[in-house]
């Protein structure tokens, strides 16, 4: 799969993220079924402080 459009997003923030704050960014590959993909990611500072979650779908264009 190589592009992919975004179905739905859900993002929960848990916290204000500080402004020049280093974050990290964590993502998931839950599952994919035919075109569909779900995923999942964090934003975090990296030592366990959570900032967002967020789980989303994506879905491939249909090949001609």
């Amino acid at each position: 799969m190589n592009s992919a459009y975004t179905a739905r997003l859900e993002v929960d923030y848990k916290k204000k993220l500080p402004a020049g704050s280093l974050i990290l960014v964590s993502t998931h590959l839950e599952r994919v079924s035919g075109r569909k993909v779900w995923m999942t990611a964090q934003v975090s500072n990296g030592q366990g402080q959570v900032f967002a979650t967020a789980r989303a779908l994506f879905v491939a264009p249909r090949m001609p």
